[in-house]
Order: structure tokens, then sequence, then C-alpha cells
């Protein structure tokens, strides 16, 4: 699958986007996608859920990756780190292969 594939734990920091900027067309794109966590226990939508460090990823919708409303919920009860660990994924690594992804299905990049 083209997230687990993207998203493996990986020892790296994670650094946001910086700067404002609204992709209405990614977020779309990210709703289409299965949740990244992955799991027999999904439950409903997927939501963007934007990455970052105290609100900061929202600024910018290319640091959003997919998860169900329930991952969604659990991930702000546990928070990043303990999340990655928990599903074994690497959320740098994830929006690092989305952005990638979306570049070659939409065949331009994002700045």
């Amino acid at each position: 699958d083209m997230i687990r594939r993207y998203a493996p734990l990986r020892r790296y920091s994670l650094n946001p986007r910086k700067g404002k900027m609204e992709a209405p067309a990614y977020l779309r794109w990210i709703r289409t996608l299965p949740c990244l966590a992955e799991s027999r226990d999904c439950w409903g939508r997927v939501d963007p859920h934007h990455v970052g460090h105290f609100g900061r990823g929202r600024d910018n919708d290319y640091n959003a990756v997919p998860l169900c409303r329930r991952h969604h919920d659990f991930y702000h009860q546990i928070h990043r780190r303990a999340f990655e660990e928990r599903f074994g994924i690497s959320f740098a690594a994830a929006i690092s292969g989305l952005n990638d992804e979306y570049e070659l299905t939409r065949g331009r990049r994002i700045a």
C-alpha cells in the first residue's frame, strides 16, 4: 500500500513546512486515502490531520496526513511520539512520501 511504503518508523526529526499554504485540492486527495494507522479498529471518515508543533502544522496543508476519526482523536490523547511508536510509523516520512506521491499524480512540484 502506498502510505505504508512511506511511513515506516524512521529516526529523523519532523520539520513541518513553514509559512501559510492552503491547498484544498491536496486535502481532498488526503481524504481519499486510507487511515495511516491502518488497523482493524479504524472508524469513521478519513480526515486530514495537520502535523506540526503547537498548532503550527495547520498553517500548511501539505503537512497533513490521513487519519480516520478514531485515530485522529487517539492521536490527540497520546500525542505524536507515542502514536508513532504505537503504530510503527513516522509522520515525517509519511508527509514526505505523500507530498512526493501527490506531485507524481498531479504532475507539479509542491513549493
